[in-house]
């Protein structure tokens, strides 16, 4: 699999401390359909839903209101922001419920991995060069309306 470092995470336009730098390694991940952050960084994030997403340990998710209002978040590396657009942060369930694209990866140590799935891979155009070793990301357009 392919790791990278991110700058961090932003939120409403400002960094969510602890959601990244060279001690955080963060795998890219189109099998994964939810985002893994730490543990704090997931719950800033979806405190910030309106209303709030709420973990459930027994679904091992957020759980967040279908209609709910999302908040502004990028993911941000070497300097670029990805945004994520809100059609990739509240993903609904076969049971008609929705969780949050960001979830709870574990306390932030520096053995842990975090994992950007397909809720960040559909908002950038991906190129993964194995005889570099490097992958590199450019934004894409959202969704037309």
């Amino acid at each position: 699999f392919y790791t990278i470092n991110i700058a961090h995470l932003s939120l409403n336009n400002a960094p969510v401390s602890g959601s990244g730098g060279s001690a955080i390694e963060y795998i890219i991940d189109s099998g994964t359909t939810l985002n893994y952050i730490p543990t704090s960084a997931a719950a800033a994030i979806n405190a910030a839903f309106v209303p709030p997403a709420k973990y459930s340990a027994a679904g091992g998710a957020y759980i967040v209101a279908c209609n709910a209002t999302v908040p502004a978040v990028s993911v941000v590396i070497e300097g670029t922001a990805f945004p994520i657009h809100a059609l990739d942060m509240v993903l609904r369930n076969s049971d008609g419920t929705c969780v949050s694209a960001w979830n709870d990866g574990g306390a932030s140590s520096s053995r842990d991995l975090y994992i950007l799935g397909e809720a960040f891979m559909k908002n950038v155009v991906s190129l993964f060069d194995v005889g570099a070793a490097s992958m590199q990301f450019a934004g894409r357009e959202f969704y037309a309306g």
